[in-house]
């Protein structure tokens, strides 16, 4: 199952996945536009890698590659300091059993939420590339979407509504290098239930399935 597999970057760049891997198109060059695979790095028992997600903001790039016969998934995070050379790698803990992830980027944290889990607890994680999760939060129902919005604050979509969270990155909880007291790390993370629209009712108008982001709409 392929959970995200298209992301641009308008107007010059755009990557999905292609075959197992990444596809990264660049149309900004003096040269015309050039095309780059980017790939799981192979380890050393040769397992097969597969592409499921991807997301890009500014230099940034990353992608979320699963491994059913390791029962695993990891995030890569290339940039373009980097010349898009070897990716950054984190683990994806606890991910195995679930078929598919949200992904997406704010500034330098990632924000994965896995989906399809088959009875498995859904949950939200934030992830700093230099050093692994930084603080994660239980959902009471799989994510259907995430949204970043505009500062510290970014939106999850389950089909009873949204909910508005926002991370303090001051916050003095110790969750680094791996994130050894996770109780503590929700003190970086503070939530509010959005308001359904006037009206809505659950049981006669259905669930909700998606969402978007828009501009302020002009008078």
């Amino acid at each position: 199952r392929t959970s995200q597999s298209f992301a641009c970057d308008m107007p010059l760049r755009l990557c999905y996945v292609l075959g197992s891997d990444v596809c990264l198109e660049d149309h900004g060059g003096a040269t015309g536009a050039s095309r780059r695979m980017l790939s799981m790095p192979r380890d050393d028992e040769g397992e097969q890698w597969q592409a499921i997600a991807v997301e890009m903001e500014g230099s940034r790039l990353a992608a979320v590659f699963a491994c059913p016969s390791a029962n695993q998934m990891r995030l890569c995070s290339w940039t373009t300091a980097t010349g898009m050379s070897m990716p950054e790698t984190i683990a994806l803990t606890d991910y195995g059993d679930f078929a598919g992830c949200l992904l997406r980027l704010s500034s330098d944290l990632a924000l994965t939420a896995p989906v399809a889990g088959g009875g498995r607890e859904f949950r939200v994680d934030l992830w700093r590339f230099c050093d692994g999760l930084w603080a994660s939060s239980v959902l009471a129902e799989e994510p259907l979407d995430l949204k970043v919005l505009e500062g510290k604050e970014f939106g999850v979509l389950t089909s009873a509504g949204l909910t508005l969270w926002r991370f303090d990155d001051e916050c003095d909880a110790d969750t680094a290098a791996g994130g050894e007291d996770l109780e503590a790390s929700c003190a970086r993370l503070q939530f509010q239930v959005a308001e359904p629209p006037a009206g809505w009712d659950l049981t006669q108008h259905g669930s909700f399935v998606a969402m978007t982001t828009a501009g302020q709409l002009e008078e």
